[in-house]
């Protein structure tokens, strides 16, 4: 048997074995990040508010979320910054890793 065959057939019957296994596994996860998400969504209601405007936004077209980071020019992930939750609709897109840059800023000033 060749290897490529050998593989196929090797990855078919490890997935059979283990697929309720796996599939529980990935329930339990999902439960688990349910739960952290409502408990921040209840400790936070100002933030999550303000998340909430800026999704609708975007899908209704007020908003446009750029393909780069304005400030380093980076593609990929492109989230928004509230500097003030107050003001949901008013905010910086950035980068994961500016936005991240940006937070850590923020706690050194504090």
């Amino acid at each position: 048997m060749r290897k490529k065959e050998y593989m196929k057939a090797y990855n078919k019957a490890y997935y059979l074995k283990y697929r309720e296994e796996k599939a529980l596994y990935n329930k339990e996860h999902q439960l688990v990040y349910q739960a952290t998400n409502k408990r921040w969504n209840k400790n936070h209601p100002k933030e999550y508010k303000a998340h909430l405007v800026v999704n609708n936004a975007v899908v209704a077209g007020k908003l446009v979320r750029p393909v780069v980071c304005p400030n380093c020019g980076q593609g990929g992930r492109i989230e928004g910054h509230h500097e003030d939750y107050n003001k949901p609709l008013e905010i910086v897109w950035l980068c994961t890793q500016c936005h991240r840059n940006r937070h850590e800023e923020i706690k050194e000033a504090l």
